[in-house]
């Protein structure tokens, strides 16, 4: 089935730091308008290896996800499913002693088939969408901290167990979350990496952002957040904004 809806994609803002505890910075973004494409990516224990390989495995995809985003939300959560799979196998064959061996990576990507986003995650990495009630978080943190959550156990130590991943593209064998949402006339979306959300919403609020705030004002409360809290992580956030008629 195609689905009709015309759908226009926008990038509005992007921005990467690099923390003052690193020399360079392991994160990766992608913010393609024309797919529509847009990911953020924590490379986890390497030196960014394992974030290149997410980025080249989604950009090989990308004509079949511009095919898919024609035919059906499943086609698409096939095409982006797929190309972390693909990227984690990569990532698993890296010999020991090789360059990225032993890393993964954090992976927020999200795509749109008529007026449903598909999102495919892994790790710590976040995407929030503007609704009523505010900047909801549509991931599930895959840490320690949020698996205790999930299975009704207190946490003794918050703030260890946030930093703690237990899933990520690379290692160990891992299952990729797909969440999705409703796209409205104008829906604004801001994709995170650990270091970009993390001083704005240590404790995974369900709505840490005002809903009166657009996305310009949100990133930049995010970027005030980062530099007040000492820039020591690196950090990345892609705003996006989609819409239908």
């Amino acid at each position: 089935m195609s689905h009709s809806l015309i759908r226009s994609a926008q990038l509005v803002a992007c921005e990467t730091r690099v923390g003052r505890y690193f020399e360079r910075n392991y994160d990766r973004h992608l913010a393609d308008v024309t797919a529509p494409l847009f990911a953020v990516v924590d490379s986890e224990c390497d030196d960014g290896n394992a974030g290149d390989t997410v980025v080249a495995s989604l950009l090989d995809a990308r004509n079949d996800l511009i095919r898919a985003t024609n035919e059906s939300p499943d086609a698409v959560e096939k095409v982006l499913t797929e190309a972390l799979q693909a990227a984690h196998r990569s990532i698993e064959k890296i010999p020991k002693g090789a360059r990225g061996y032993g890393g993964g990576a954090s992976v927020t990507a999200f795509s749109a088939c008529g007026d449903v986003g598909i999102v495919a995650h892994v790790g710590d990495c976040r995407l929030y969408v503007r609704q009523r009630e505010g900047w909801i978080r549509r991931t599930e943190d895959h840490t320690l901290l949020e698996q205790k959550r999930d299975h009704g156990i207190a946490s003794t130590d918050p703030m260890r167990e946030l930093g703690i991943i237990t899933r990520v593209v690379g290692f160990p064998p891992t299952s990729i979350d797909t969440p999705r949402f409703q796209i409205a006339a104008q829906t604004e979306v801001l994709l995170c990496t650990r270091g970009a959300w993390m001083p704005t919403d240590p404790t995974g609020a369900a709505a840490p952002l005002p809903a009166n705030l657009d996305g310009a004002r949100a990133a930049e409360l995010l970027l005030e957040n980062y530099t007040r809290s000492g820039e020591t992580d690196n950090a990345t956030f892609v705003l996006a904004v989609l819409g239908v008629e």
